[in-house]
This record gives C-alpha cells, structure tokens and sequence, in this order.
C-alpha cells in the first residue's frame, strides 16, 4: 500500500512537471509571437487587441482570469526583448530613446493585477524610463551590474547577462529572466544582498508598503532609521552591493503635487526625510528628478516616480529634497530633452570630447548633435500630472512648508511632523508649522463644474491674505477682525467683530474615473479622505476605469462608462480592491447617486470570479429593483433563487418570480444536497428569512449556511440586520438571532485572496 501511495504521488508529481513544461513553452512561444509583432512596426492599441492576438495561440483569454495576466506578463517580456534589439542597433543614444518612446507608443495598457502582483506592488518600467535609467547608470558589457528587482530585464538594457547579478521574486518572471541567460536568485531584497561588489546598482523596486504573515505592515530598520515604504528600505539595502566608487540609479515612488510648496512638504515628512537624509549622508547623489505618472500609466500606475542618480559612496554635495525640489518632467519630449543636455554634460564631467561610451555597446560611437524636435509618437503638449487637481497630503505625506526647513541636517531631522487627521489639519499661530503660505487658498474644483467655491474645509486665508489662520480643530466659522461693514451698523461701526465666513458644509466629489460624473457633492470634512483613498487604490492598480473593465469581465472601458458613472466606478473599484484584500466595504451614499448599480456591479464580479451572490435586503419587492439594476449593466437574464415561499413578484423585463410552499422547500433543500444553485445565479433573500420561526432555526439557514463560505454576500439596507425591539426577547431562545446569523455566515465566508 505505501508502495502504491508513493507512485501514485510520483505519478502526480510528473504531471504537474509535464503541465509547467507545457504551459513554459506556451508562454514563450506567445512572448514569441509578440516579439515579432512589435519587431514589424505592428503596435496593439488596447489590451483586449492582445488578448485576441494571444487568443490564437493559447485559446481563450477571458477578463479577470490568470490568463489574462499571462497576456500582460509576455506582452512586457517581448517590449523588453525589441528594446534589446533598438539599442543594440541605434547609432546612438538619442536615436535609441526616440524608437523606444515610439515602441512605447505601439503597447497596450497593462492594468491587469493578480492578487501576487498586488502584494508585490510589481510594476515594470516603461522602456523609455528603463533606457534613461541605464544611460544614467552608464551601463555596458564589460561593467558588473545588480538589480535586485529585475521584472524581465527592463533595466539592464546594453548588459551583458554573464556580468549580471539579478534577483527577482516572483517565479514566472525569474523564468523568463533565466530564458534571456540570467543567473537568478529569488530572494526577499529587503533581507538580502548579495556579498560580491558591483560597478553598477540599479533598481525600480516596489513603491509604498507591505503586509507580513499576519497582515500588518511591515517595518524596516536602518540604524536610527524606520520606514514601513518598501522601496526605501529596498534602495537602502541594495546599495550595500556598489563597490565604493560605482555607479547606481534608483527609480522610486515620487510625490504628488504640482507646486513646489506643495512637494517639498511630502518630501520634509518624518519617513521621507529620515530616507533621503541617509541616503544623501551615505552616497554622492549627482541627479535627482520626478517623472510625472502619466509616464506611468501603460503599466498600470499613475504615480509620479524619482530618478536619482549615484555616483559612489560619500556624502552628497545637494541639498535635501525638501530644500531643492527635484524638477518634473512631463512628457516624453521633455526626457528626450533632458537626455540631449545630459549627455555632453556628462562627456565633458568624464574628459571625454569626441566620443562617449554607448550604453548599447562597449565600444565607443561619434556623437552627432541631433537637432531639437518632437520625439516621434510622444504628445506635443506638456502632461500634466496625474492627479494635478488634487493637493492634499496623506498620513505619509504631511509635513511643512520649506521655509521652515533648518540649515543643518542634524536639525532638519529633529522637526517635529504636523499632526494629520482624517479630515482636517491643525495650525498655531506659528507660521513655522504651517503646511504652506498663508496666503495660499487650498482650492479643489471638480472638472464638470466651474462655479464651486475655492475655500475648503481644510484652510481659511485670513482677512489681510497674509496673517496666520485661527487654530481650528475642524472647519469652521473664522472670526475676521477690524471694524464692520455690513449693512444695519453705523458707518464708522463698532469694534465688535463682523459676521464670520460660513464655511461650505459640502464640497463636490473629485472622481478618479473618466466616466459622465453626476455632480455630486461631499460633506467638506470627508473630501481629504475620500481622495487620498482614491490617490491610493489608483498608485495600487492603475486606472480605475481599465481595474473595473477587467475585474467585471467588460471588454472595454467604454462599456464600462456606458454602464456606470463616475462615481459608481469610483465605488465599485474600492469595493473590489477591498475584497481582494480579505476585507468589506460599506457604501453610504445618499439617494439618487445610484447604489443599486453599484451592488449590481459586485453582483457581476462575484459571477465572474465563481463566488455565489447572496443579496440580503429588506423585503421581497427591491428583488425586482435589483433585477433592473442588473438588466441595466449588461445581464439582462440574471436568475435568483429566491428563498422565499409564496412568492408571486412582477419583475421589471416582464417576468416573475413565483415560488410555492412546499415544492420550494424541496427545491432549496435539493440545491443545498448537491451543493450548487444549477442554473441559478445568485441567492436572494431577505431579513426576516434570517429569523427564527418560534424560536427554532428554519432550514433555509442550513441552505444559507451550505453556499456561504465560497459567496459574496450583500447586505442592502444593513440596519435592517439588526432586528427589531423583540432583540432581547430572541436572544433568550438558544438559537442566534438574524443578526447574529448573518455575522455567522460573514464567518463562514472564505475571503478573496
């Protein structure tokens, strides 16, 4: 018997070996195909063109699925392999720069995210950027090189892969580097580093931050200095493998903000000051610039980027960068530009006048001095960043304004960071504490109105528009001083203070999405909240519009715009993000912004993904509103079995629901023995069929109880779980009450992961 048990296991074993074999060399006979694609000038407009390309090589490729990651994975892998091409064919640098923005330009969107790459916060490096990056770092063949978060190679463009060190934690890509002849170890690069020095250290780790085992945020030390940001602690431990006089390039999260009062707050918090003080003690930073997200946005994220350029061990010559404010660059044409001054600038730093090493090469090319023109495929006009409407400031990024910053470095790091709170900030008379000039008035518009009030609940400008604000805990009425105006009080008046500014108690909502907005309107002291949750998810997934398109299996955003408004995409992303995270969502929108469609959005997801909807609600009639609410994003035919007995129900599309005593009560109970609703599509029921019948459990709990751990469930009208007055009568009987079983069935529930 154990002789047969272990064949059997070596037989499962083979299998399994067999099927990765298979699927490898399906993989790269698709990364393949698609290199060829992009080598013959062809470009895929939108990821659903690539899905279909993929399709005749691999068969169905459906939204949401690990298929559909698989797409995006090799449509990165073969960019990378025709960038290799590009630049070991261009004469020169700028030539080289030029096709890659063009190759750039052919690529999809790659917004597709899987439960891996959300913890991983694996986001690859558009090509151009990868190109910039090593001809900062002054990558060639003959020169040693490490990248501790090596995706598929992006940045190590020119190298060669025997002088290469790479590390790279997600297995399928470390397939795919070792297929390109990378030796590769697949290690944490926040723990470990390699003990061989390099000529060149160069990375674009993961941004923001990680959970452990448990799911709390993980915390990284170095000597006197703690971050919980990954990419910190990241680039502060792979520099440890740069030989002392070598040469790296960082790519790390950037910050938000279009003003330079604004960027040097977040750059003058506690973490990011801590950061870049080491950094900047410890290594000779040369260049330090931002790269605006909308750079960004054809891998999946929309945050603004540093690029920061070392060269050796020692402290740095510049100052902070809360004291110099890197500069941003916002378009392609202006990297190009960047790059044309770059690089005789650096010929001249090396003595080199005649000729400087290609990075594409180890040999050494003339340089012709390219006239100034527009890069081809990139926009003429400037990009502004992507959340230029939006400045506020996170729990991470808080900080003061840089006139207050200290001369001496040991001082600059004893400042002490602004309190933060969900809704508002607190000032002193003190303007060293103030976030920004007094003067400056904190205006958020909504871009489909323009008739909005410029005063938030966040900051007042005083009276003379140049005297500190009143110390206010939340937004308020601000006594201005001096003598009255206002009509029914002598001229001349009284010494007694005007009327105060009334503050808006609302303010409208800032979507992220692109869809028709409806106007609505916030309470003032939430509006800081809701963005940087937004301005959140957005850095995690990418676009919220393209994140909802894949995540309910639509083929298009513009299906998803003809469907839902921007709101409701806002609020469907949130909830989904959430969910795959293993945690709930709660939608407390008023009347008339459109709940029903946004449960008739999860309602959706949860078919795709293969969990059951269970929508809870209130009575049997809003079964029929629910019915609507689908029918109106897309499926029109969506049955539920509904619990109840004795049903007849109209419904809107011109069917019904009818449901009879003791025929349903077999119905339910022969669904609950096979365990699957057949051609039904969801479970509706309600509130009062969650209760007890004279104190005993009726069997559609059982019926619940059997679909709950691989559901979604939706509770509409939530208050209604609790009961009524009768609560405390219930709970003498030795059975749970409605509100306790539907906390049960939220435990029996396995969460997305």
């Amino acid at each position: 018997m154990t002789k047969y048990i272990a064949f059997v296991n070596c037989l499962c074993l083979l299998h399994i070996i067999f099927f990765l074999d298979l699927w490898r060399s399906v993989t790269s006979a698709l990364i393949n195909a698609f290199t060829q694609h992009f080598r013959s000038g062809e470009s895929f407009p939108r990821i659903t063109d690539a899905r279909k390309f993929a399709e005749t090589i691999i068969g169905e490729v459906a939204p949401g699925t690990r298929s559909s990651k698989e797409v995006d994975e090799c449509v990165e892998a073969a960019l990378v392999r025709v960038a290799q091409d590009i630049v070991r064919e261009s004469s020169n640098p700028i030539e080289a720069f030029r096709k890659l923005v063009n190759l750039h330009d052919r690529q999809p969107a790659l917004n597709v995210r899987s439960s891996t790459s959300v913890a991983e916060q694996a986001y690859s490096t558009p090509v151009p950027i990868a190109y910039l990056a090593t001809v900062l770092a002054r990558i060639t063949s003959d020169q040693t090189i490490y990248e501790p978060s090596a995706g598929h190679g992006a940045l190590l463009l020119g190298s060669d892969p025997k002088q290469v060190t790479v590390n790279e934690l997600n297995p399928d890509r470390a397939v795919d580097l070792r297929s390109q002849g990378y030796a590769v170890t697949e290690n944490d690069a926040s723990q470990i580093v390699p003990e061989k020095l390099h000529d060149i250290v160069i990375m674009n780790p993961p941004f923001g931050t990680v959970n452990d085992s448990v799911g709390e945020k993980r915390q990284f030390q170095f000597g006197d200095y703690r971050t919980t940001q990954i990419d910190h602690a990241i680039a502060l431990k792979n520099l440890q493998a740069m030989k002392p006089d070598g040469r790296a390039v960082l790519i790390l999260g950037g910050k938000l903000g279009t003003d330079q009062g604004t960027r040097s707050d977040k750059y003058n918090t506690r973490e990011s000051r801590g950061f870049y003080y080491s950094l900047y003690q410890q290594y000779k930073v040369e260049e330090h610039f931002s790269v605006a997200g909308d750079l960004y946005r054809k891998q999946g994220a929309g945050f603004p980027i540093d690029i920061i350029m070392i060269n050796g061990t020692g402290k740095s010559e510049r100052p902070l960068p809360a004291s110099d404010v890197p500069r941003i660059y916002k378009s392609f044409d202006e990297l190009g530009e960047f790059l044309d001054d770059f690089l005789p600038r650096e010929s001249e730093r090396l003595g080199i006048t005649a000729e400087r090493e290609s990075s594409s090469s180890a040999s050494t090319q003339p340089r012709d001095e390219p006239q100034r023109e527009s890069i081809s495929g990139s926009d003429d006009q400037t990009t502004e960043l992507a959340d230029r409407q939006v400045d506020l400031r996170s729990a991470d990024d808080s900080g003061r304004h840089p006139s207050a910053a200290q001369t001496e470095d040991e001082e600059f790091l004893d400042i002490q960071q602004a309190t933060v709170l969900a809704d508002t900030r607190q000032f002193t008379g003190s303007s060293e504490q103030m976030a920004e000039p007094v003067d400056t008035v904190y205006r958020l518009r909504e871009r489909n109105h323009t008739n909005v009030a410029d005063v938030s609940g966040d900051r007042i400008p005083s009276a003379s528009g140049n005297e500190p604000t009143e110390d206010r805990g939340s937004p308020g009425d601000v006594p201005i001083s001096g003598r009255s105006t206002e009509s029914g009080i002598l001229a001349g008046g009284s010494d007694l203070p005007s009327s105060p500014i009334e503050q808006p108690k609302q303010l409208p909502y800032q979507p992220k999405s692109q869809a028709r907005a409806l106007g609505t309107l916030v309470p003032a002291n939430m509006q800081t909240g809701l963005n940087q949750a937004l301005i959140k998810l957005e850095r995690t997934v990418g676009s919220l519009d393209q994140y909802v398109a894949d995540r309910l299996a639509y083929g298009t955003v513009e299906e998803v715009h003809k469907y839902f408004s921007a709101e409701q995409v806002d609020a469907i992303a949130l909830a989904v993000s959430n969910l795959e995270k293993g945690s709930g969502f709660i939608l407390g929108d008023q009347t008339g912004i459109g709940k029903g469609r946004v449960v008739a959005g999860i309602i959706r997801y949860g078919k795709v993904i293969g969990r059951t909807p269970i929508f809870i609600t209130k009575n049997p009639p809003l079964y029929a509103d629910m019915i609507r609410d689908l029918g109106d994003i897309g499926m029109p035919h969506f049955r539920p079995l509904v619990t109840d007995e004795n049903l007849t129900l109209p419904l809107p599309d011109g069917r019904e629901l009818k449901t009879k005593s003791k025929t349903h009560r077999e119905v339910i109970k022969a669904f609950q023995e096979k365990g699957n609703l057949g051609n039904y599509d969801g479970i509706f029921t309600t509130y009062n069929q969650l209760q007890t019948v004279k104190g005993k459990e009726p069997e559609r709990r059982t019926f619940l109880r059997t679909f709950a751990p691989k559901s979604l469930i939706i509770l509409d009208e939530s208050h209604e779980a609790s009961g009524s007055s009768n609560t405390e009568i219930i709970r003498t009987f030795s059975v749970a009450n409605r509100a306790d079983f539907a906390r049960e069935l939220f435990f029996l529930k396995k969460w997305l992961h």
